[in-house]
């Protein structure tokens, strides 16, 4: 069984997991193992080469270590069948298939882990901390012995759940022993009556005098003036104050008075029971503003009153309840208001979700940043119907994480795609709207949602609009030459990532023949397949190459087929002393070498070396660049003599790459900033760099910051370096 169907048939399993749908996770696990179990160990092996994993684990037998295929998505597998296992609360299945993760793979934290959890969900804590101390011993023997490098974070788990049960154990020994020594006391003590009577009186003087002792500190809600009692909670979050309105009536009184405290609501997870729970609460804290202002409790008996918050972000616990939440929610709150509003569906299309809105709302009138994860009818684009009613909007994000396709089969999202009727918003209607992110799961999304923004009938006003995020779509016939991004002259923060259609080449073309960008200063472009060697070929002194990046500090080209070459030329257009971040990663056709070849413009040498242009450069990032050996790490210590200001260098997944040449490029990056250490080194996922030259690199303090996991199997990670989403 291949990796790539084991790693789907993980992904199945995972969603139903996340869908609390147990049963049917538990069986996905247990047919992908046993399929994993029938494959050839010469299979595996391959595959874990593939993966520039060693082509065996080891095991302990008895005294001895023994060598062992070993599927590597076996133990992930396991895991995530004990879990399931748990969940079902059948933990006796569970901790069986914890031990067969050990007995399969001994060095594996990862069973050790599972296994202490089980046992003290079952009360073994004697058994938990026993096998949290043998999960220490296999790791020190595992590191020491073997070289087998350990994640940190699992080696300080495991170290805090054996410190924290062997406290516990001791704690209860103690008790166990005071109880003892106690009814052993109580047994042989006679008691005298008269003794027994001053000791009664002298304990109500000392109870006395500890009462009149309390009255004299201040109970900082009850007795303080009401007006500072906002300057004291403005930190506590919603859940906090509510804990705190159960200590007295006078509390709970005086707290929910001040309904500003109540601003930030995070209800993700919740059911349909828990979110009435929510507006009977603010039913609450609004006829308590209403009796404070009026005297009257009027309130109580309407709909939600007004009342301001800062965020609220609702998303539903159970997949059957999703719908019936999100109409409670865009019905229940029209008389609140809310700077920012999240929310999260899987069930509900965009189009469902437009048929609760009542127009004119001032709840929706009024938020300024929203956050909507939800479907998309393909055949009834209503993403204009909704957005219409949102008139303040300052930050808009939408996702799509699935599409609903009619049945129809004469329907081809690619080519029916329909796009919203864009009149029905006003001109005005994006006048303050400063960010948008439109992101699509590519995978099952084939279109382009708010497509009719970008098209040349549409008047809205773009003049306020800074960043622009555009991933997973499909561009058709009508966008793919990139003519619509001449609307958005005033961005200045513009994000193109995995989008089908979308080539580096024609957004350039575009690029070398308009002037469009007034104050461009960040450029991520990643290409979403291989579009064939781009060299930027244009004339000299390029107008509107010049105009477009001058203001330039951060080009992100990862995964674009552009060449060394071609961005030779690019970076002449780019202000050298302002540039602060490059990132080439997956960049097949650039490449670095000592000598010049005529034939090969692919490799970067000294005499057209565009790092000399970039001497302001604080942030260089090389994921996974194939061509990146070990004599090209020597030639980029050439390439980068001129940097003086290198801060971060990002060498992950680069598996070629050993500790040596690593090593001695820190130690350039140092000559070249007057001796100062390098502030963040991140060499994730590089198999071949010993832990030795990591642990060297650390007690030297050569790298400030310096990240090393050698389990890391992908860069991006959704939200801080990517916006490739899937779900």
């Amino acid at each position: 069984m291949s990796g790539t169907s084991v790693d789907r048939a993980i992904e199945l399993g995972t969603k139903y997991f996340k869908l609390e749908d147990y049963e049917n996770a538990k069986n996905v696990f247990i047919k992908t193992i046993k399929l994993v179990n029938i494959c050839s160990d010469e299979d595996v092996i391959k595959l874990r080469k593939s993966l520039g994993l060693t082509a065996h684990v080891f095991v302990k037998v008895g005294d001895k270590n023994e060598k062992r295929v070993v599927h590597p998505r076996y133990i992930k597998l396991l895991d995530n069948l004990s879990a399931s296992w748990e969940k079902l609360n059948e933990v006796a299945k569970a901790l069986r298939v914890a031990d067969k993760m050990i007995e399969k793979e001994s060095y594996n934290l990862k069973g050790y882990i599972r296994r202490g959890i089980l046992l003290q969900k079952s009360g073994k804590n004697e058994q938990a901390y026993k096998n949290y101390k043998i999960a220490l011993m296999m790791a020190s023997y595992g590191h020491d012995t073997l070289k087998i490098e350990y994640s940190q974070k699992f080696m300080n788990f495991v170290q805090n759940k054996k410190e924290a049960i062997k406290q516990n154990l001791i704690k209860s020994k103690k008790d166990k022993e005071k109880a003892i020594a106690k009814d052993s006391q109580i047994k042989r003590v006679v008691i005298d009556p008269i003794e027994e009577q001053r000791s009664i009186k002298r304990q109500k003087v000392f109870i006395t005098n500890d009462l009149e002792s309390r009255d004299c500190n201040i109970d900082f809600i009850a007795d303080i003036p009401v007006e500072i009692i906002p300057l004291i909670l403005k930190d506590f979050t919603a859940a906090e104050l509510l804990k705190l309105t159960t200590v007295s009536k006078m509390w709970y009184k005086r707290i929910l008075s001040w309904t500003m405290l109540f601003q930030i609501f995070d209800l993700r997870r919740l059911t349909s029971r828990e979110f009435s729970q929510f507006i009977n609460f603010l039913k609450k804290i609004t006829a308590s503003k209403s009796i404070k202002m009026n005297s009257s409790d009027n309130y109580f008996n309407s709909q939600v009153a007004s009342h301001s918050m800062k965020s609220i972000a609702i998303s539903s616990r159970l997949p059957s309840e999703e719908k019936k939440i999100m109409k409670l929610v865009l019905t229940s709150l029209q008389n609140c208001k809310s700077d920012r509003l999240v929310l999260s569906t899987s069930q509900s299309t965009i189009h469902e979700l437009s048929k609760h809105i009542e127009p004119n709302s001032t709840f929706y009138s009024n938020v300024r940043d929203l956050s909507l994860i939800a479907m998309l009818r393909a055949d009834k684009p209503a993403e204009v119907k909704f957005l219409s009613n949102f008139q303040s909007l300052e930050n808009l994000e939408i996702i799509i994480n699935s599409s609903l396709v009619p049945l129809t089969s004469s329907f081809n999202p690619e080519t029916s795609f329909p796009g919203s009727d864009i009149s029905k918003l006003s001109s005005s209607w994006s006048d303050n709207l400063r960010s948008i992110r439109i992101i699509c799961d590519q995978a099952k999304v084939k279109g382009f949602p708010l497509k009719s923004f970008l098209e040349s009938g549409s008047s809205l006003n773009w003049s306020s609009l800074t960043r622009l995020c555009i991933s997973g779509v499909t561009l058709d016939d009508t966008v793919k030459d990139f003519n619509w991004i001449k609307k958005f002259s005033k961005v200045e923060d513009l994000w193109l990532e995995n989008n089908k259609n979308a080539k580096f080449e024609t957004f350039m073309e575009i690029m070398k023949r308009n002037h469009i960008f007034q104050n461009l200063k960040s450029l991520t472009f990643r290409e979403d397949i291989n579009n064939g060697r781009y060299d930027l070929v244009t004339a000299d002194n390029n107008p509107y190459l010049y105009s477009n990046f001058r203001h330039l500090k951060r080009l992100d080209l990862m995964n674009t087929c552009i060449s060394g070459s071609g961005l030779n030329i690019l970076t002449q257009y780019i202000s050298q002393d302002d540039f602060e971040k490059l990132n080439i990663g997956f960049c097949p056709y650039i490449g670095f070498s000592k000598r010049y070849h005529p034939n090969d413009l692919n490799n970067i040498n000294p005499d057209m070396g565009f790092f000399y242009r970039m001497t302001s450069l604080q942030q260089l990032i090389l994921p996974q660049m194939g061509s990146i050996t070990d004599g090209s790490v020597s030639a980029l210590m050439e390439q980068i003599k001129c940097l003086n200001s290198l801060k971060k260098v990002d060498l992950s997944l680069n598996q070629s790459i050993t500790g040596s040449s690593v090593y001695d490029l820190v130690l350039s990056i140092i000559k070249n900033n007057r001796n100062k250490p390098l502030n963040t080194l991140i060499i994730n996922g590089c198999i071949s760099i010993s832990h030795v030259t990591v642990n060297t690199m650390r007690d030297k303090r050569m790298v400030t910051n310096l990240e090393c996991i050698y389990e890391k199997e992908t860069w991006e990670q959704f939200g801080r370096n990517s916006f490739k989403y899937r779900l």
